[in-house]
């Protein structure tokens, strides 16, 4: 195995794939450029932006559910409340009949006037 390592012609190769390894590593590690971390920072602050947005849409999210529940309890009561305003209206309408049926039996009930001599009036002395 000695013999691999020691070879003339695969020396260079291994030291070429140690050297790409190590500048790799570096690159990794250390940064390349010197903007490089300004720009990390700006990530950053696009990810918690973006996490107060997500905070932001669950909570408005929330409040129209909220609403769009509201508005359908109100449909259901208001419904309710059609019915109720019809039934009313036909209470009303058997009053108004009783009402005009009730007049037009005391209209006929009241005795006629009388104008002449004989009429039930005491006469005014003059």
């Amino acid at each position: 195995m000695e013999n691999f390592f020691n070879s003339k012609s695969l020396r260079w190769p291994i030291r070429a794939i140690a050297l790409t390894g190590t500048v790799a590593l570096m690159g990794v590690t250390m940064p390349s450029c010197p903007g490089q971390q300004a720009m990390q920072d700006q990530i950053d602050a696009m990810k918690a932006s973006q996490a107060e947005i997500m905070k932001r849409t669950q909570a408005h999210e929330t409040e129209l559910k909220q609403i769009v529940d509201a508005i359908n309890q109100l449909k259901t009561e208001s419904q309710g409340v059609g019915a109720s305003a019809g039934q009313l209206k036909a209470e009303i309408d058997q009053l108004k009949t009783a009402v005009q049926s009730i007049e037009t039996r005391l209209a006929a009930a009241k005795p006629a006037k009388s104008t002449g001599k004989y009429s039930s009036k005491p006469a005014r002395r003059r």
